[in-house]
């Protein structure tokens, strides 16, 4: 059983995302912003432990897992904590909740049996990508890779496979490619054949702001947070787990930012720092309406802090922080 009680973790992209300069390539494919807070305001989210931190040596040893429970009724967020040395997600502590590093078997323990669906845009086919490579002991598909594959034509965005373990249910993973907004009429078309989904994660933010001036994002968004809710509800039994991922802060420019960089004049003359806090805003607000059956993986959190730019695969994308986001909504949906 999936948490029912209203989490925080959060992060969202679009495949189609078309806010940057695209450096020697006449193709791009951003993905999904994170929340900018200033520094003063983060607190504890999302802190890298530096190099000589005594906790990379706690972590470098791998434990034994334990058999995995179904998720408690508990509020466990694991949205505040630190990254220690090869980029493993340490949490803080909260009352009655377990954290785990899930291993193949784990994951299996966790998901088999079930359809996991993922929609949204680049980011969030990079969960699915995540969890594949989970659940298959296997490195990360690179994100050019994964969008070939799931960019079957111009209408169709999607991506599925069953994965098999011996000794174990197959698990079935689904990704829809989706930018359109929180909510369009056409989203419910994407579930007519995955109604049985026991998780479904979905994200929205940078596509739904990057043309859009705030003044017209805000309506919309209150207008469309609702009808997401009553339509997953509807759409999903009352034992799925719905999740939502926020959306991650845009990263400023690093040395290795080759092919994509931020330029203003895409994102309505915006500044990046503006377009952060329009970032940061519009997350707070849809977790502000979202129904309370909605877990929410807060992936703005884990990536708040603007040190881990340099480990960015481009201003939007980061390969190197999906494999966490995903043992996060492992811990989320079958943890304590």
């Amino acid at each position: 059983m999936a948490t029912t009680g209203r989490l925080v973790l959060g992060a969202w992209l679009a495949a189609g995302l078309v806010g940057f300069a695209v450096l020697g390539t006449s193709g791009h494919d951003p993905g999904t912003p994170a929340a900018a807070q200033p520094a003063a305001a983060q607190g504890a989210r999302g802190v890298v432990d530096p190099p000589s931190s005594p906790a990379l040596t706690a972590l470098a040893e791998p434990k034994a897992v334990e058999p995995v429970k179904p998720a408690s009724p508990l509020k466990c967020t694991f949205s505040r904590g630190r990254w220690v040395g090869n980029l493993t997600w340490v949490p803080e502590a909260e009352p009655g909740c377990r954290y785990r590093e899930f291993d193949r078997e784990a994951a299996f323990e966790c998901l088999q049996g079930k359809l996991v669906v993922i929609y949204g845009n680049s980011n969030s086919r990079a969960l699915y990508s995540a969890l594949e490579g989970i659940l298959k002991n296997k490195t990360i598909t690179p994100r050019l890779e994964a969008k070939q594959t799931c960019e079957n034509n111009q209408k169709n965005h999607s991506c599925g496979q069953d994965i098999a373990l011996p000794g174990y249910r197959n698990v079935s993973l689904f990704y829809w490619g989706y930018v359109k907004g929180v909510w369009s009429p056409k989203l419910p078309e994407f579930f007519k054949h995955q109604k049985h989904a026991s998780l479904v994660v979905g994200n929205s933010g940078v596509n739904v702001i990057q043309n859009t001036k705030e003044a017209s994002w805000r309506p919309a968004v209150n207008n469309e947070v609702p009808l997401l809710n009553a339509r997953l509800q509807q759409t999903f039994p009352s034992t799925a787990h719905l999740v939502w991922m926020t959306t991650t802060r845009i990263c400023e420019a690093q040395p290795h930012f080759r092919k994509y960089t931020y330029k203003k004049s895409y994102w309505m003359h915006r500044p990046l720092a503006a377009m952060n806090r329009e970032i940061a805003d519009h997350n707070a607000l849809v977790l502000q309406l979202l129904a309370p059956r909605f877990t929410v993986l807060d992936a703005a959190g884990l990536a708040a802090d603007p040190s881990l730019c340099p480990l960015y695969d481009d201003p939007l994308h980061h390969k190197a922080l999906d494999k966490a986001f995903a043992n996060v909504l492992l811990n989320l949906h079958c943890g304590s």
